[in-house]
C-alpha cells in the first residue's frame, strides 16, 4: 500500500466558527414543542444525528437558542459524559442546541462532512483536553478546542474522504433501519397471534385468519375464556416464567479474572453493553461463574429492569443480567415472548428503591400465557427465518463498522491514500 504525502494542519478556529447554544425559558411553554429539534447531551449517542428528544418553536430559537445547519458538527463541551467520552455528531438536518454543546460551522474552504470526520478522528486528543469541573462534571475548554490542529487536505480530497466514510456510514445506517423494520414485523406477528389473538377471533367469527393456511388456522381455538391474566384462548392458560422458561441469574466473576485481551469468554454485566440485538463484547473473564448459551435471551435485572438482548456466543453474565430460554428450547419464541412482558418487568424499576432491580423469586413469578407446543414450534420456525436474516445483517454491520473505524484515522491524517481506501470499501460492499 502506498503511503500518502504528509498533510498540513490548521487550527480548528481557522477552519470553522465555534458557536455556543442555549436553552429557551422553560417558563414559556410557547417556546417548546415546536418543529425544531433541540439537542442536548442525551441526544448525542450516534455520529449521524437527525433528531432530538425535545423540540422548540421558532420563538424559542430566536429568544434562547442557536441553529446549526445540516452538515455542521456538534461537540459536547460540558457534562458528566465527558469524563468517559467526547460525543461528536454530524448533523443530518438543521437543529438547535443547548449551552453544553458547541456547533462547529466550517468556513467556505472546508467540506462540512470532512470536518465532522476529522473531529471524530481527533476524539482521543479531545478526550485528553477534558478538565474536571464542579459537581463531578467534565469541561472541554473552548480555547483548547479552538487550538486543536486538524489535517487540511485539498478540497477535492476532503470531499473524497467524506464520501468514502459516508458510504460506509450510510450502509451501516441502512442495515440498522432494515433490522429494526424486520424485528418490528416479527414482533407484530407474535403480538397478533399471542397477545391480540387475531387468528382466534377470526375463527370465532367464521372467517379465515389473515395470512394463515386452513391447516394452520385449525391449530388456533375458536373461543376465548377468562383466566387469572384476563381473556385467553380456550385451552391456553395463565402461567409464570418459572413454569414456562429455564432461567439463570447472573453472578459477578472474580475481578482478577477480567481482561480486555480476549482471554476466556466474553463477559456481559448489564444493559450498558447492549446493542440493537446483540451485546458488544468489551470485556472477557477467565473464571466465569454463570454461563449463558448462544441464543439465550439476556434480560437486564437491574435498572433498567427488562431491557433485552440475545447472546450471540457462549458468555459469562454478571449480576445485572439473567439468561432465559423457553423450556421448548426455541430461542426466537423466547425473545419475542419476553419482549411482550416488558411492562411487567418495568414495574420493578420504580418499586421500593432508587435503583430498580428484580430478585430471582420475583423474576420467576412474572405472569405469562402458556401456549400449546404446536404453536410455539410454528411461530418459532417463522420468526427464526427473520432472525437469521437479522443476525447475518448484524454481522455485516459489525464488519463495516470495523472497516470504517480502521479507515478513519489514516484517511484523515493522510497516511492512507484515497484510492487505496476506495478499493477496500468497494470489496467490502
Amino acid at each position: 500500500m502506498t503511503v500518502a504525502n504528509r498533510v498540513p494542519t490548521a487550527r480548528l478556529s481557522d477552519m470553522a466558527r465555534i458557536v455556543s447554544g442555549g436553552t429557551p425559558s422553560k417558563a414559556r411553554p410557547e417556546y417548546w414543542d415546536g418543529d425544531i429539534p433541540w439537542v442536548s447531551a442525551k441526544d448525542m449517542k450516534e455520529f449521524r444525528l437527525a433528531s432530538a428528544e425535545l423540540s422548540i418553536s421558532l420563538d424559542g430559537l430566536t429568544r434562547g437558542s442557536k441553529l446549526a445547519p445540516q452538515g455542521a458538527a456538534l461537540v459536547l463541551v460540558r457534562g458528566m459524559t465527558l469524563l468517559k467520552d467526547v460525543p461528536i455528531c454530524m448533523l443530518m438536518r438543521d437543529v438547535a442546541f443547548n449551552q453544553d454543546v458547541k456547533a462547529i460551522l466550517p468556513r467556505s474552504t472546508v467540506h462540512p462532512a470532512y470536518l465532522a470526520y476529522a473531529l471524530l478522528a481527533a476524539k482521543p486528543e479531545l478526550c485528553s483536553m477534558v478538565e474536571l469541573a464542579g459537581h463531578g462534571t467534565g469541561r472541554l475548554p473552548t480555547d483548547r478546542l479552538s487550538d486543536l490542529r486538524l489535517p487540511v487536505h485539498q478540497r477535492g480530497d476532503q470531499q473524497a474522504i467524506a464520501h468514502i466514510l459516508g458510504t460506509l456510514d450510510e450502509k451501516i445506517q441502512l442495515n440498522r433501519r432494515m433490522n429494526e423494520t424486520l424485528e418490528g414485523i416479527a414482533q407484530s406477528i407474535f403480538r397478533s397471534w399471542f397477545v391480540d389473538f387475531d387468528p382466534v377471533r377470526a375463527n370465532m367469527s367464521g372467517h379465515q385468519p389473515l395470512g394463515l393456511s386452513p391447516e394452520t388456522a385449525t391449530l388456533f381455538p375458536d373461543a376465548i375464556v377468562d383466566s387469572e391474566l384476563g381473556p385467553v384462548p380456550l385451552g391456553w392458560s395463565a402461567s409464570v416464567i418459572d413454569a414456562e422458561y429455564d432461567y439463570l441469574m447472573g453472578q459477578a466473576p472474580p475481578g482478577s479474572s477480567y481482561n480486555e485481551t480476549g482471554e476466556g469468554v466474553p463477559l456481559f454485566q448489564g444493559k450498558a453493553e447492549f446493542g440493537f440485538r446483540f451485546p458488544a463484547i468489551r470485556m472477557f473473564c477467565t473464571q466465569p461463574t454463570r454461563i449463558a448459551s448462544a441464543g439465550d435471551t439476556l434480560v437486564s435485572v437491574r435498572a433498567p429492569v427488562g431491557a433485552m438482548n440475545m447472546a450471540r456466543v457462549q458468555c459469562c453474565i454478571g449480576r445485572g443480567l439473567a439468561a432465559v430460554r423457553h423450556k421448548s428450547g426455541r430461542r426466537s419464541f423466547t425473545y419475542y415472548s419476553l419482549r411482550e412482558l416488558t411492562d411487567q418487568f418495568a414495574k420493578f424499576d420504580s418499586e421500593g428503591t432508587v435503583f430498580g432491580s428484580i430478585s430471582k423469586q420475583a423474576f420467576g413469578q412474572i405472569q405469562c400465557v402458556r401456549i400449546p407446543e404446536s404453536l410455539v414450534s410454528m411461530i418459532d420456525d417463522l420468526l427464526s427465518s427473520i432472525d437469521s436474516f437479522i443476525e447475518r445483517s448484524e454481522e455485516e454491520l459489525e464488519t463495516l463498522a470495523n472497516l470504517r473505524e480502521s479507515l478513519l484515522p489514516p484517511l484523515v491524517s493522510g497516511a492512507l491514500r484515497v484510492q487505496d481506501a476506495e478499493g477496500l470499501v468497494e470489496s467490502a460492499l
